[in-house]
């Protein structure tokens, strides 16, 4: 055998050795970040480390933002967090003002626009709707005063349906606040908020009140796909306890 010869194999010997110590520690590699990611998983779907979880991605002022849009003024705590696990399908009916429309689509896709897991989409028949928005004057929709009525559905773990009743006697100025407001409690938030006077969740709202940064975060926190079921006020405040300052 000459030396071309053994030059051309042992070439060929030295790439099939890196080729194959390459994929070894591609494995490795993948096998390590596989191994990681499932212990973080494990953690989050954990009950008592679920805090360790959320803490890394929320600040303490949002967990308690969040703290006071759901669970504060619960009154059972043992009240389960849920929400909506399919997209909403809203249908409008009754006597609507002009523009009423436009302002629901503007609220819908402002909500949208955060990319939560579940989107909001208008539907021209009321048979295909989980949401109904329904406007009117206060004699028509009985209602007794000019606030919203708000009617959620919902079965263990999830929102099922919804129905917002608003009154056409609101001031037109407020009225698009008002809209995201009924909104954001048909995604799942059912309190009002005081800590932060120009949020969205504020229980009088007017033009000033807007979607803020806190309310933004408090939905994304609140359809974090890690939260386990059930899940209620004294799991919360049992794993948040160091960092909630309204216990």
């Amino acid at each position: 055998m000459n030396s071309k010869t053994l030059g051309i194999i042992y070439f060929i010997s030295l790439n099939t050795f890196k080729i194959i110590v390459h994929h070894m520690f591609d494995k490795i590699f993948f096998f390590t970040i596989f191994l990681l990611l499932s212990i973080v998983i494990f953690e989050c779907k954990n009950k008592n480390e679920l805090h360790l979880c959320i803490a890394s991605h929320y600040s303490v002022s949002e967990i308690n933002f969040f703290y006071e849009m759901y669970f504060k003024d619960a009154k059972d705590a043992k009240i389960n967090l849920v929400r909506w696990q399919k997209d909403i399908f809203f249908y409008i009916e009754g006597d609507t003002l002009l523009g009423d429309r436009k302002l629901i689509l503007n609220a819908s896709e402002r909500i949208n626009s955060i990319k939560l897991p579940i989107r909001i989409k208008e539907v021209k028949k009321k048979k295909e709707a989980n949401l109904i928005i329904r406007s009117g004057s206060n004699a028509a929709l009985n209602l007794d005063s000019l606030t919203p009525a708000i009617t959620i559905k919902h079965w263990t773990n999830k929102i099922d349906s919804a129905l917002i009743v608003i009154s056409n006697e609101n001031r037109l100025q407020f009225r698009s606040s008002i809209l995201l407001h009924e909104l954001l409690h048909v995604m799942g938030f059912m309190s009002h908020v005081k800590t932060v006077s120009n949020s969205i969740m504020q229980s009088v709202v007017t033009s000033d009140n807007i979607l803020t940064d806190n309310d933004v975060r408090a939905l994304k926190l609140l359809y974090e796909p890690i939260w386990p079921y059930p899940y209620n006020k004294q799991d919360f405040e049992r794993n948040f306890a160091n960092a909630l300052y309204f216990i």
